[in-house]
C-alpha cells in the first residue's frame, strides 16, 4: 500500500514555486491540519515555512518537531535547516549547538560543516570557520595533490588564531 502522506509531501515540493509561496504554506499547513498524528508533516510545515520566508514561524514548528521519528535523511537535513533558520534570527549560539548535535551523528555532512563555519564567523570567530572548512576538505578530499601536504596543513590549521595579527 501506498504511502499517501510520503506522496502528499513529494507532490508539495514538486509544485512548490518560489514566485508562488503562499500557496505553497496553504498546502502544507492544510496537509498538516488533514494528518496532525504524522511527524512527516510537522517537519514538511517547518520547510514550508522557511522556503516562505518566514523564518519565526519555522523555528516554532521546527522546534516542535519529534525530531527521532523521523527518517534518518529528513532528521539529519531538517536540524541543519533549523540551525539555518536560527542562525538567520540571530540564535547563533543554538545554531552552533544543534549543527555540533548533528556533526556528532554525521562528522562529514558537508551542508552541516558550511554551515558551523558560517555561523563561527557569525559569533566572531573567523578563524575557527576558515579552520572548520580546511579541515573538512582535508578530510574529505582525495586531490594528492592537496592530500601530500596534510600534515603541514593541519599544523597550520591547529594555529591559526593563536598568532598574533
Amino acid at each position: 500500500m501506498p504511502d499517501l502522506v510520503a506522496l502528499a509531501i513529494k507532490d508539495g515540493w514538486t509544485s512548490a514555486r518560489r514566485d508562488d509561496y503562499p500557496v505553497t504554506l496553504e498546502y502544507f499547513q492544510a496537509l498538516r491540519s488533514e494528518h496532525p498524528e504524522d511527524p512527516r508533516t510537522q517537519y514538511a510545515l517547518a520547510c514550508a515555512l522557511d522556503y516562505s520566508g518566514l523564518e519565526a514561524g519555522a523555528a516554532e514548528e521546527y522546534e516542535r518537531c519529534d525530531w527521532s521519528a523521523l527518517p534518518d535523511d529528513d532528521r539529519r537535513g531538517g536540524r541543519v535547516q533549523y540551525a539555518s533558520t536560527l542562525r538567520n534570527l540571530g540564535r547563533y549560539n543554538e545554531a552552533l549547538a544543534v549543527l555540533r548535535a548533528v556533526r556528532q551523528e554525521h562528522r562529514l555532512d558537508g551542508a552541516a560543516v558550511v554551515f558551523t563555519a558560517l555561523t563561527l564567523v557569525d559569533l566572531g570567530n573567523a578563524a575557527a570557520g576558515v579552520a572548520e572548512l580546511a579541515n573538512h576538505l582535508l578530510d574529505v578530499s582525495d586531490d594528492q595533490r592537496l592530500l601530500r601536504y596534510e600534515w603541514a596543513l593541519r599544523r597550520y590549521i591547529g594555529a591559526i588564531g593563536t598568532s598574533p595579527s
